[in-house]
């Protein structure tokens, strides 16, 4: 309930692929399969910096952000086009429809930057930890944070717009084009309409790594991939094996995938957009947990508990 407001590995995919659950919650070279010169990693960066976030612009380059207030911008060849100290450790991040960035930290400002890294204004109103952000179709930002369990709505020009409070620490969230905002806490997700009203509820099994949206609203735990409709009706859902699973969504719509899998290698997966069905599969050696990911029109990219990034993509 909300407080303020009544509102695998990857044997395991194939196994529970097609299986329609009930709709109560259920539960290097590289190798590669299921295409001819598929999938590949193009490079891994490593940085002096821990990484928290990465997001993809609109020309498919890569922003991140991370310790220390530390943040970068990479292009698809590897070269870094500038990078940014802010004041605190960055832990979200967000890309409007305009190319602006959206900068959140972990002593709640709330930064928005054009293009060419003005400042268009900074909201400390929030004084919040920072944990996840997204834009919506007009540009407003929803933020998440942790100290005060909540989620608030800024709009583009920097005005706190409203806040809706949650009995737990905020864990993700995404945005759909209507407005509506999916609020991943505490094993729950929550779909807030425009004005920060309760629609729905559904509980999920396993630790709550990320929302995203396409035609549906997909979410990743520690041992689960779901699918929702928009009416908060569970599709479908299938265990997964593996560590920190984590979903994208990129341009087409298709679903990117990426975790650890048992053996400490990483795994990749591109699933069809509307039936989640396998389009790809690969891995990579890289060892550590991945933390967050973001997929562009260059590819897929991944920051790793190691203060690495790796790019794939089948070009």
């Amino acid at each position: 309930m909300i407080g303020g407001i009544s509102m695998g590995i990857f044997s395991g995919w194939r196994k529970h692929r097609h299986e329609e659950k009930d709709q109560s919650t259920a539960t290097t070279p590289l190798s590669t399969s299921r295409t001819s010169g598929g999938p590949q990693v193009q490079w891994t960066e490593e940085f002096e910096q821990s990484l928290y976030v990465v997001r993809t612009d609109q020309d498919g380059n890569a922003i991140v952000g991370g310790a220390n207030g530390f943040a970068a911008k990479i292009d698809p060849a590897q070269n870094t086009l500038w990078s940014h100290r802010f004041l605190s450790a960055i832990r979200a991040l967000a890309v409007d429809h305009q190319d602006n960035l959206l900068f959140g930290d972990i002593s709640g400002d709330l930064s928005k930057l054009n293009r060419q890294l003005d400042t268009e204004w900074t909201n400390d109103l929030l004084n919040r930890y920072i944990v996840t952000m997204a834009a919506d179709q007009l540009d407003n930002i929803i933020v998440g944070n942790v100290t005060g369990q909540s989620v608030q709505k800024v709009t583009k020009t920097g005005e706190l717009d409203w806040t809706t409070s949650f009995d737990a620490p905020i864990d993700t969230l995404a945005c759909d084009g209507k407005g509506n905002t999916y609020v991943g806490s505490n094993g729950v997700v929550t779909k807030l309409d425009a004005d920060g009203q309760e629609q729905w509820q559904q509980a999920v099994t396993g630790k709550l790594q990320n929302i995203v949206v396409n035609d549906a609203i997909w979410v990743a735990t520690s041992g689960v991939l779901f699918k929702f409709d928009f009416e908060g009706n569970q599709v479908w859902s299938t265990s997964v094996g593996g560590h920190n699973s984590l979903l994208a969504v990129g341009p087409s719509g298709d679903l990117y995938h990426v975790y650890q899998t048992n053996d400490r290698q990483t795994a990749y997966e591109r699933l069809a957009a509307t039936t989640g069905d396998l389009v790809w599969e690969t891995t990579s050696d890289t060892s550590a947990l991945p933390v967050s990911v973001s997929a562009g029109k260059q590819g897929v990219y991944v920051v790793f508990s190691n203060s690495t990034m790796q790019r794939v993509s089948e070009k």
